[in-house]
């Protein structure tokens, strides 16, 4: 960690860790959705972007667990919270950028019910993946 969260004390290191998470895959996605934006259609990109939100919340998930280790007790609580914060702050970003690139909002609350579904369920597997790489390490020791 930087220098910065050495200072604070230690139960703010752990939110900062889960702020980094959720950060991850919203920088990720909308990363990921504007590469995708260049080459395809804006409709086409909306099509996709489940896929691409169920990718990062695999990577948010294992980079939650990865970061905190057994600082967090409840780690399946913490993994819906992040992917919930996640989706929500992803759903309004594309909404903001499909708003510039077309004019109007294209994405729904439908849209927003099934990225909260897929986003929870893939940052659980991100967790449970972690999880299990974590047992395997220990055991090849």
């Amino acid at each position: 960690m930087t220098s910065a969260v050495k200072l604070l004390p230690e139960k703010y290191n752990i939110l900062i860790k889960i702020s980094y998470s959720i950060l991850v895959g919203v920088v990720g996605t909308t990363l990921i959705v504007g590469f995708l934006s260049t080459f395809l259609h804006i409709f086409k990109v909306a099509r996709l972007t489940p896929l691409v939100i169920a990718l990062n919340g695999l990577i948010a998930g294992y980079y939650l667990l990865d970061k905190t280790k057994d600082e967090l007790r409840h780690k399946h609580a913490t993994a819906l919270i992040v992917a919930v914060v996640y989706v929500l702050f992803t759903f309004a970003i594309l909404n903001v950028f499909f708003l510039y690139w077309v004019g109007e909002y294209i994405l729904t609350f439908y849209q927003l019910f099934m990225y909260l579904i897929v986003g929870v369920a893939c940052t659980e597997l991100g967790i449970l993946l972690a999880i299990k790489y974590f047992k395997l390490n220990q055991r090849n020791e």
